[in-house]
């Protein structure tokens, strides 16, 4: 009920700058109350862990990502089942790459 609700009203979609180094900052960001994180942010190569993620996670909120860097998406998938513990429904590599 709460996603139909959702999805009759004038919801607009909120971007929210954030240093995806600083993991308290993403914390925080992710603790907001969201209906739903996608991380755009990139360039997602040389990063090694998915913070963004593992903080969506930590705070219930469901997640989808652009990844397009195959050693950070074996690291995300790496948290399959903590997300499903969690009941968190998560996309990694949802990709802006045909293929």
């Amino acid at each position: 009920d709460r996603w139909r609700l959702r999805a009759q009203s004038d919801i607009v979609p909120e971007f929210v700058p954030l240093d995806l180094t600083d993991t308290s900052s993403v914390r925080a960001a992710a603790r907001q109350g969201w209906d739903l994180v996608v991380h755009t942010a990139g360039p997602f190569q040389g990063v090694e862990r998915p913070v963004v993620l593992q903080e969506a996670i930590a705070a219930g909120v469901p997640y989808v990502d652009v990844c397009d860097d195959t050693d950070l998406c074996k690291a995300a998938k790496e948290l399959h089942a903590s997300a499903v513990a969690s009941a968190i429904p998560a996309a990694v590599s949802c990709g802006i790459w045909p293929g």
